[in-house]
């Protein structure tokens, strides 16, 4: 595994000893990826072109073309800040609440070949 595929663990997260815990190849890019699709675009105040404007959508009457659109807008958003992984699918589920969209990404890492997936409940 390269050894440039490693750092803190998303969410963050204590360990028994009271430390950060860290995460490494497809669990860190994972963590990665789902932070990146849980951040609204300009919600951060020193990254404002970290995330993504799937959120704005979530207030739209859903259907093909709005899913097709956040597949867009999460694939250029995973490309632009985690290009170590290539996104292979990204299907769409309703939330049980209104507004929620659960969203089930599959990726492989560039480098490894290694396949992942993981699952953001994105909220409107």
């Amino acid at each position: 595994m390269p050894d440039d595929i490693r750092g803190f663990a998303f969410p963050l997260r204590f360990g028994p000893l009271g430390h950060l815990e860290r995460a490494d190849g497809a669990e860190k890019i994972s963590g990665n990826l789902k932070n990146i699709a849980l951040t609204r675009l300009e919600e951060r105040e020193t990254a404002p072109g970290f995330g993504t404007l799937g959120f704005s959508a979530l207030m739209r009457n859903i259907d093909t073309t709005t899913y097709a659109l956040l597949r867009n807008v999460l694939s250029e958003a995973f490309a632009i800040h985690e290009n170590r992984a290539v996104i292979t699918d990204i299907q769409f589920t309703e939330g049980v609440e209104q507004g929620q969209l659960i969203a089930d990404v599959e990726f492989k890492i560039k480098d490894t070949g290694e396949e992942a997936g993981f699952d953001a409940t994105l909220e409107g």
